[in-house]
């Protein structure tokens, strides 16, 4: 049995953390150290210069005789990251790993479904960064998950306001909104302090200076067409662009290649990863760790009365969970510097809702896209979920369906609402956007409900206010700490 200053607690927010850690987990575990060696965070894809705690050098590996026993792992939870740390400990010859999933199904936020006779996502989407450099574009090669690309039509994209005024996308506007979020990201790696603004104003103020010699339509249009652009942003990032901090905007790292769709749905990614023991329905109220009990490292104790012990345990949940209850998940308490990490990281809300049509009222095929440029008034009083719509796009596909991509509180209240109330207020506003009283009610709705679901409380991680890269890595560092 392992002394208790050796046993360890490990919380990852994202896969790319869990594999920059697990590079130094793998080739130590062979041999049964628990000692991880700085070296391997440098080899962190997504935050740079991520500033871990040092190991101490008189950190001594475990004692010889424990070799005689393989270790045991347990993961909490069953999505992407989960999945893929199970897979990558079974490769490296860590066969005893289980897998508590608190749903009855795996995949996380990975949700396809069907309806009528398309493929539609409720979450991930597609692929951010379609090339080698992307290890989740790699392993959906190997499971021949994707399919050649194909030459597609651009999309036709309308800028449309409340007031009734439309435009179409054009080059100008886009190279400046370009440029202006360039210039934000440029802030992360500038030894010159930025202004002391949120990204949202440090939009605006750069719109203000570059409009201020624009003809009044010419200037209308423009404005129009950047709003709507930054509202796309929001879908992006996942949080009203108020709540980004302009320092930290930067620190995300773009990985090239574009954006990728799974033909068959993105469930098939985590089908492939599912080759280990998992359990469902198993909801973690206590992990126990540094624990003497029967010689037991880590004791997981479940809603259920069921209770799990292992040598490590690998915490997936999402920040949303940690956030709600991460006070009472862990005994003892995270220390102060983790709470306060977890509490300045920021998890955005975000929902999609689907709607299909009887007939489409757009020409079908053209890739539609409805892109909405809210005003500065109509954003800073929000009162209804419509509000928090950013864009409007067809899926592609056999039947006639709109996807609609909801953000910040107002897609907690849309997931809130009955398919009805829903769908009677989307075609309202559409009425209002288009000015066609005669546009058709849709006959089936389908949303996602990541707000409102306990094991999530959310959608996506973003940097706020007030947090940095630091609090990421706080939050990866081994629990109870270094080996000394």
């Amino acid at each position: 049995d392992l002394p208790q200053k050796n046993r360890r607690v490990v919380i990852f927010p994202s896969l790319e953390m869990f594999v920059s850690w697990t590079n130094g987990f793998v080739k130590q575990s062979r041999c049964l150290q628990l000692c991880r060696t700085v070296s391997n965070v440098a080899k962190h894809k997504i935050v740079p210069n991520c500033l871990m705690t040092a190991v101490n050098e008189r950190a001594k590996c475990v004692t010889p005789h424990i070799k005689t026993r393989p270790p045991t792992v347990i993961i909490i939870g069953g999505g992407l990251a989960g999945l893929s740390a199970a897979e990558r400990l079974e490769k490296a010859g860590i066969h005893d790993v289980t897998i508590l999933e608190a749903q009855k199904e795996l995949g996380g936020r990975i949700k396809t479904c069907k309806m009528n006779r398309t493929n539609i996502e409720l979450g991930a989407y597609h692929i951010e960064g379609a090339s080698v450099a992307n290890p989740v574009y790699n392993l959906a090669n190997v499971e021949c998950l994707l399919c050649p690309r194909m030459q597609k039509k651009p999309r036709k994209e309308f800028y449309f306001t409340t007031d009734g005024r439309m435009a179409l996308g054009y080059d100008e506007a886009k190279m400046w909104c370009e440029k202006i979020l360039h210039e934000a990201a440029s802030f992360f790696t500038s030894s010159q302090e930025p202004p002391q603004w949120n990204l949202h104003e440090y939009v605006e103020e750069r719109l203000r200076t570059i409009t201020m010699n624009l003809p009044g339509e010419a200037r209308q249009d423009f404005i129009m067409c950047v709003n709507g652009l930054m509202n796309c942003l929001k879908a992006k990032v996942g949080e009203d662009l108020r709540n980004i901090s302009l320092k930290q905007f930067g620190s995300a790292i773009e990985i090239p290649g574009g954006n990728l769709k799974f033909p068959g749905g993105a469930l098939g990614l985590v089908k492939s990863l599912y080759n280990c023991n998992v359990l469902f329905e198993k909801v973690v109220q206590k992990i126990c760790y540094g624990t003497n009990t029967l010689g037991h490292r880590v004791i997981i104790q479940c809603c259920d009365g069921s209770g799990y012990c292992c040598d490590y345990v690998i915490v997936t949940v999402s920040l949303g969970v940690l956030k709600t209850l991460g006070d009472m998940m862990f005994q003892p308490r995270l220390p102060p510097k983790k709470t306060s990490a977890i509490q300045r990281l920021g998890f955005g809300f975000l929902t999609v809702i689907h709607f299909q049509y009887a007939k489409p009222f757009w020409n079908k095929g053209e890739n539609f896209t409805m892109r909405i440029s809210w005003s500065k008034q109509e954003t800073e009083f929000m009162t209804d979920w419509v509000q928090g719509i950013c864009t409007v796009m067809e899926i592609v596909g056999p039947d006639h369906i709109l996807k609609v991509t909801v953000v910040g509180r107002e897609a907690e209240w849309a997931e809130k609402m009955n398919d009805k109330s829903l769908a009677e207020e989307f075609t309202s506003f559409i009425r209002k956007l288009t000015g066609d009283g005669s546009l058709p009610c849709p006959t089936d709705v389908i949303k996602s409900h990541w707000c409102n679901n306990i094991h999530f409380y959310g959608s996506k991680s973003y940097l706020g206010l007030g947090s940095t890269v630091r609090d990421q890595c706080i939050l990866a560092e081994p629990l109870p700490g270094p080996c000394s």
